[in-house]
């Protein structure tokens, strides 16, 4: 086995999905100024905003508000108007928010009734804000998330084309949405542990993100080195003194999601083979939901002194 040494410094290799933790963008109401005009946005927009989902892996539908479109008032005799927006599939903007999204295919979504969509890919949302109406969102519902590719991030884009009712269309006029699947065992940990084989028996201590793969299968990936993979330890510092096998070493952990025991750890990449440890130091596999915590024990080669034993505690969401 080849021991490729590890560097903080390099660069990150883009190899699964980048973090989805839901957050909030401050929010913003723009000034209706000296001209009393009634301006028209969406809610977290900008030039343009952004919103980011992280929706489980699992087939049961789940609703999303893609995008609200929201009209500030001058006046009430404005707020009495019907008022008819119309809101772009704004793919352009999606490609240039980040080329690495993927659209959202049309088929793995259904549209609210009350926002229909005119024209397929790049169409045209057709909103009508009745008399008293301040908003109205454009939800969309995704029936079965496991038809996305856990490794995947998709993307939306939305932007205001047209109002009428004499509405000024404001500069947060567009979002992009990113849309990305979890498990219940998908996350951030700090990973500590020790590998059996000398030389590079000694503990390591960093940060993992654990992926989803499946809906009940993780991988590790580690952000330091900016690709799925597994530190070892090379010396007294668990923090520093640490090195990998590479990419090619990258264990998935699968778990019974009834009783959240380790059934199979198995290797990402060949023709090195991973399984589960069970020699000295080892224990019993399992995640516990309470503190959550993981408990992943594996070797590769079939070979009992090639052992990992590794304990990961949840810091938060990646």
């Amino acid at each position: 086995m080849k021991l490729l040494n590890y560097t903080k410094q390099f660069a990150a290799i883009a190899v699964v999905a980048s973090l989805f933790t839901s957050c909030d963008k401050v929010k913003t109401v723009d000034p209706i100024g000296s001209a009393g005009q009634t301006l028209v946005k969406l809610i977290d927009g900008g030039a343009p905003g952004s919103k980011k989902f992280a929706i489980d892996f699992v087939p049961t539908p789940v609703t999303l508000t893609a995008a609200d479109v929201r009209r500030d008032i001058a006046n009430s005799a404005d707020l009495s108007k019907t008022m008819n927006v119309t809101v772009v599939d704004d793919t352009a903007a999606l490609r240039a928010y980040n080329p690495a999204l993927v659209y959202l295919p049309a088929t793995w979504y259904t549209i609210g009734t009350t926002t229909p969509k005119t024209g397929g890919k790049g169409g045209v949302f057709n909103l009508v804000l009745a008399s008293g109406q301040f908003a109205k969102p454009i939800d969309i519902t995704i029936p079965n998330a496991t038809v996305l590719d856990p490794s995947t991030t998709y993307g939306l884009a939305f932007t205001i084309k047209t109002v009428d009712a004499g509405g000024v269309i404001s500069f947060a006029k567009t979002i992009v949405i990113e849309i990305g699947a979890k498990n219940s065992y998908d996350g951030e940990y700090l990973l500590k542990g020790r590998h059996n084989r000398t030389p590079y028996d000694f503990p390591y201590e960093t940060v993992m993100h654990m992926v989803t793969t499946g809906a009940s299968s993780v991988i590790f990936y580690w952000p330091d080195a900016g690709s799925v993979g597994h530190p070892i330890g090379t010396g007294p510092d668990p923090v520093n003194d640490v090195s990998w096998y590479g990419p090619a070493i990258a264990p998935h952990v699968v778990f019974n999601p009834a009783t959240n025991l380790v059934t199979n750890v198995f290797n990402n990449a060949t023709p090195t083979p991973i399984d589960i440890y069970t020699g000295a130091g080892s224990g019993v596999g399992r995640y516990e939901p309470g503190p959550k915590k993981m408990y992943v024990y594996w070797r590769y080669n079939f070979n009992d002194l090639r052992g990992f034993m590794d304990t990961l505690t949840y810091i938060g969401s990646r």
